[in-house]
């Protein structure tokens, strides 16, 4: 059994390497349009793993997933901690807004993705509800809560917190400067370490999808101030 545990934890931890891996020279160095993006995203964060996860488990996908003990009353933290999140963002772009250079990361998004506030809603929409579930059920459901049954708690608490800072270098890359960019990806490890504990107390990782998407919200409110459509 202790074979087949540690075989798990090394498969996992290779995997989410290598997918992260991926996305970041897909991102960085791959001219792709943003549905193509997209489309890699949800086989690298979603059908990679759950093919994983069947082939470990072969048990119902409400199994896999740690919903059978769902309620709505257990969303309650995810949805508390999204609102004070959305605060704190936007009170943070008040108070840092004018360090930012909101034009460069305009440009960026346009020359890169093909974003631009034409299409801005469209993603904001897929970024709130839809990109939001992936990077959960990747980080949270598939790395988090399965590492954390079979590896170290404090591992599996600082590797998939880690890991989703890193993944995000390859998205705001060129977005801040080096004390901006530090203090960003501080602050997505901190958001990991939280995200992880309220899914720990639940046992699923929908807390942590309502509280990202309520933050990414207020993200898209900035973007559509930098686009101009508010």
């Amino acid at each position: 059994m202790a074979t087949r545990i540690s075989s798990r934890v090394a498969i996992t931890i290779t995997l989410s390497l290598v997918i992260v891996g991926a996305l970041y020279v897909i991102e960085q160095f791959i001219g792709a349009s943003y549905v193509v993006k997209t489309a890699l995203k949800v086989l690298l964060f979603l059908i990679l793993p759950l093919g994983l996860a069947f082939a470990y488990e072969q048990k119902r996908i409400s199994k896999i997933l740690g919903l059978e003990n769902f309620t709505v009353q257990s969303l309650l933290p995810g949805l508390l901690l999204g609102v004070g999140s959305f605060l704190i963002i936007l009170g943070a772009y008040a108070i840092l807004g004018s360090f930012i250079d909101m034009e460069a990361i305009a440009d960026n998004l346009e020359s890169k993705l093909g974003i631009n506030s034409g299409n801005f809603l469209f993603v904001g929409l897929y970024v709130i509800f839809v990109n939001s579930l992936l990077e959960e059920f990747f980080f949270r459901g598939f790395l988090f809560l399965n590492l954390k049954g079979h590896a170290s708690r404090v591992f599996a608490y600082v590797f998939s917190a880690g890991l989703f800072a890193v993944y995000h270098l390859a998205i705001i890359k060129g977005w801040f400067n080096p004390v901006l960019m530090a203090l960003a990806l501080i602050s997505l490890f901190v958001i990991g370490l939280v995200f992880n504990y309220l899914n720990s107390r639940s046992g699923h990782f929908l807390n942590s999808w309502l509280a990202h998407g309520i933050a990414d919200s207020a993200i898209i409110l900035i973007g559509m101030h930098m686009f101009g459509i508010l």
